[in-house]
């Protein structure tokens, strides 16, 4: 059945009417829009105001996340551009970050990286390697030590044991994936609960440090003194270090002076 739309006289008599029309359509009849013939700049700038509306109550974020999917996978759709130059693709890209983990992780990098390179306003990544540094210290620390026993223990068999074997080694690796993945993507979401499940690992580390110094001078395990001192050190100052502005590259281009003409005298 072949849509109806309205005059294109009363479209060009008040282009404003294209303003409210995100608040009350649905992003499924903006796409509709979009694809049927004689679109217009405003029908695409209608659905990029669409795709840039917070979550409603109504719509679930899985709903909402595959609709993005398909819409970044959709070649013809996300190449449209509103007057702004902003293409339907990045704004598809942005919001599907915009919801945060796990659905940010479904997202394609090719995507990603086509939706950065065609938005000019996004700051550039600046990796914080004394952070990075810290994070891996501490992980490669804590790894060596605990991920040997944890394997042996999920492979003896079936039943409780492995299960919770593989949760722990689970627990050991997600707090840094998501912090380093997190400042990459630009997820706040991500970022944020790495850097703070990697501030409590640290902490829990720098316990058993302070337990192992409670039993000088006769220690529990001198090596797992020094393994609770490196990897608690290292989650906490990765966490400190690795903030949302550590991953943001500042402009470092000077601004150019303007020299005050000399005063004249009379």
């Amino acid at each position: 059945m072949e849509r109806v739309r309205p005059p294109r006289s009363l479209d060009e008599a008040s282009p404003e009417r294209m303003g409210p029309l995100p608040s009350t359509a649905s992003l499924e009849v903006l796409l509709e829009v979009v694809r049927s013939p004689g679109v217009m700049k405003t029908d695409v700038d209608a659905l990029l105001q669409g795709l840039a509306r917070p979550l409603t109550e109504d719509v679930s974020p899985r709903a909402r996340a595959d609709f993005l999917l398909a819409l970044i996978e959709d070649r013809d759709t996300g190449d449209m551009q509103g007057t702004k130059g902003l293409t339907v693709r990045a704004a598809a890209v942005k919001a599907l970050l915009d919801l945060g983990y796990p659905y940010a992780l479904e997202l394609p990098p090719e995507a990603l990286a086509e939706a950065r390179h065609g938005d000019g306003d996004s700051p550039a990544v600046r990796l914080p390697l004394p952070g990075l540094i810290a994070t891996f210290a501490g992980f490669l620390t804590q790894s060596a030590h605990l991920m040997p026993p944890l394997l042996k223990s999920a492979d003896r068999g079936y039943g409780s044991a492995p299960g919770l074997s593989l949760l722990a080694l689970a627990a050991l690796v997600f707090p840094t994936i998501l912090a380093v993945l997190g400042g990459w993507w630009r997820i706040r979401a991500m970022l944020l609960t790495g850097r703070l499940t990697m501030a409590v690992t640290g902490v829990i580390w720098l316990l058993g440090f302070g337990v192992q110094l409670l039993e000088y001078p006769f220690p529990l395990s001198r090596s797992l003194t020094y393994v609770s001192l490196v990897a608690g050190l290292g989650f906490v100052v990765g966490a400190i270090l690795m903030s949302e502005s550590a991953w943001t590259a500042e402009d470092e281009t000077p601004e150019p002076e303007t020299e005050e003409p000399p005063p004249t005298t009379p």
